[in-house]
């Protein structure tokens, strides 16, 4: 993230580089079947190499999140107050931990800008427009919420992230549906 700040920096100084696109989960358990660090850890561990770096720059100028649920059904407003989880509703927990990983350093930390970066709810296909997807019997598929369920979602997503200061932006996972059910319908387009 350093070399790839400082080069664009070079060709460009007021290129916007947004940094990380971190998930909003992980084990933290580094010989489980998945071995991933859960969005607190890793930026507390972020923090703690670019302190050991010694630069005296920053390596990003916003941060990105992907504050999807756990399941489809999961609305945006639920906290994780007692895990190292960040949905859109831990967004004071986020800041905090950004400001614990880099305070009193070059790189900004509980005033960096907030780019929520992925999120998407998954809708049921109806009938009518089955015949354009495949593998819609699948596990990842059957994670699935009515059209009004999803629109009601994505309204709570917008009004979390317009009430949260740091954040500068949300995209929507995906504009269009993926065809194939292994993947995702987050899509405001079938």
């Amino acid at each position: 993230l350093a070399t790839t700040y400082d080069f664009l920096k070079t060709e460009n100084p007021n290129i916007n580089v947004i940094g990380v696109a971190l998930s909003p989960r992980g084990g933290d358990n580094a010989v489980g079947l998945r071995p991933t660090h859960s969005p607190v850890t890793f930026i507390r561990d972020m923090g703690k190499t670019y302190r050991a770096s010694g630069r005296t720059t920053p390596i990003m100028d916003a941060f990105a999140m992907h504050p999807y649920p756990e399941k489809s059904a999961l609305p945006p407003s639920i906290a994780h107050p007692n895990s190292t989880t960040i949905g859109f509703a831990d967004y004071p927990k986020l800041v905090k931990t950004l400001k614990e990983a880099f305070n009193g350093t070059a790189q900004p930390g509980a005033t960096l800008p907030i780019v929520h970066d992925e999120f998407g709810v998954q809708t049921k296909i109806p009938l009518g427009k089955t015949r354009v997807y495949n593998n819609l019997n699948t596990k990842v598929a059957q994670d699935a919420v009515s059209e009004a369920t999803q629109a009601d979602f994505y309204r709570q997503a917008l009004t979390l992230a317009y009430c949260q200061p740091n954040v500068v932006g949300l995209l929507v996972f995906h504009v269009s549906d993926e065809a194939n059910g292994n993947a995702w319908q987050s899509g405001l387009f079938y």
